[in-house]
């Protein structure tokens, strides 16, 4: 019995250390082509990542007027569906508000992880600059297949006030595993497919 519980356990943390490195090797995949394009002193990254519940919440109704736009999701002919029903939508919920925070280690590139409320004086003051960005990141979240990832990314040069308060994501990146590797797939920003 004891070794059916240690075993268990190495399992888990296995499992939990492969979900990890798959979203940082998505994260990674996508800001480092991005980020090294353009000239920045200084990247922080906001530590509490915006809430990923959003994403589901865009695929769990699809015939609301609310959602329309985002029902229009293709792939070349293939559609983009994230076969969730309310149930599991909510379970994700729960799941998604014990999110890990963002640390230094979940990049590749130099970045600082900002904590706390951005909008003080004390750090607009010291950081505000058109070559600082301020990252407000989700987790990825896949599809079922584990083919496509998801996730919502801000980036902006004046802090707003927290990452919760980021309701309507400015951008909704689309990535495909495409042999092995994680692929800028599109972009949906302002319910425009780019």
């Amino acid at each position: 019995m004891k070794w059916l519980i240690i075993y268990s356990l190495l399992i888990l943390s296995l499992a939990s250390c492969s979900s990890v490195k798959r979203d940082r090797q998505v994260i990674n995949a996508f800001l480092d082509p991005q980020l090294t394009k353009k000239q920045y002193d200084t990247i922080f990254v906001v530590e509490k990542p915006v809430p990923s519940s959003g994403i589901l919440k865009l695929f769990q109704n699809p015939n609301k007027d609310e959602y329309n736009s985002y029902t229009l999701i293709k792939i070349g002919n293939q559609n983009l569906a994230m076969p969730l029903d309310s149930l599991k939508i909510n379970k994700l919920d729960t799941l998604f508000q014990k999110e890990v925070n963002w640390t230094k280690e979940d990049f590749t590139l130099p970045v600082q992880i900002a904590t706390g409320n951005l909008n003080t004086n004390e750090f607009i003051s010291s950081h505000l600059s058109p070559k600082n960005h301020v990252l407000y990141l989700s987790k990825p979240v896949y599809t079922k297949d584990k083919k496509y990832a998801l996730f919502c990314l801000d980036i902006r040069a004046i802090p707003i006030s927290s990452a919760s308060s980021l309701i309507d994501y400015k951008d909704l990146i689309i990535m495909e595993k495409i042999n092995g590797k994680w692929i800028h797939t599109a972009v949906i920003t302002d319910n425009m497919i780019e």
